[in-house]
């Protein structure tokens, strides 16, 4: 992971959080604790790809809302989406992070609902940018926690490598004994 971070840094954090934002924001806010990067740049980095993905959800519901609302997640999550529209306004933007599973879709809406993009932006690089804040700075102080674990799934690696070839070494003499056991009974 070092070489990886090394090589593509900061662009690495960028996609990774348009992809899968909050892991990425998780993991740029541990990489700037380790010293890969400047904390505010990891955070910028992560909060600007999570803006271009709500950016790209938001033109798609403009321009393809029709032809996707007809799908199962966006269904799935339309109720949901509503009732934190009716109850927070365009303040749903910035909300919808905190409950899983709606900030696609609510991005998505609201490009289907045609609302205009300099209201939307605005209020999208708001939630973005403090949810960055948050997801970073909770990954920045779990650095140590995460070492602590890593360690200790190394540890546990160790042992479950070793019952894994063990199983197999049993396999293998079971399979070699019924082979050799139905080949006499064959003949």
């Amino acid at each position: 992971m070092e070489e990886f971070l090394q090589k593509y840094g900061l662009l690495a954090l960028f996609v990774g959080a348009m992809l899968e934002g909050d892991v990425f924001l998780v993991l740029g806010g541990l990489v700037s604790h380790l010293g890969y990067f400047n904390p505010v740049a990891a955070v910028m980095a992560g909060a600007l790809g999570n803006l271009a993905a709500d950016c790209s959800w938001y033109a798609l519901g403009r321009v393809q809302s029709r032809r996707l609302s007809g799908w199962r997640a966006f269904r799935t999550a339309r109720g949901a989406v509503n009732r934190l529209i009716g109850r927070w306004g365009t303040w749903e933007i910035p909300v919808c992070r905190l409950v899983y599973g709606t900030r696609i879709a609510s991005m998505f809406f609201w490009g289907a609902r045609r609302l205009p993009f300099r209201t939307f932006a605005p209020m999208d690089a708001l939630g973005v940018l403090a949810w960055a804040v948050l997801l970073g700075a909770l990954g920045h102080s779990a650095t140590h926690s995460i070492q602590f674990l890593m360690g200790e799934i190394e540890e546990v690696e160790k042992y479950v490598a070793g019952a894994v070839l063990a199983v197999a070494a049993v396999l293998i003499l079971v399979h070699s004994y019924t082979r050799e056991r139905m080949g006499r009974t064959a003949r």
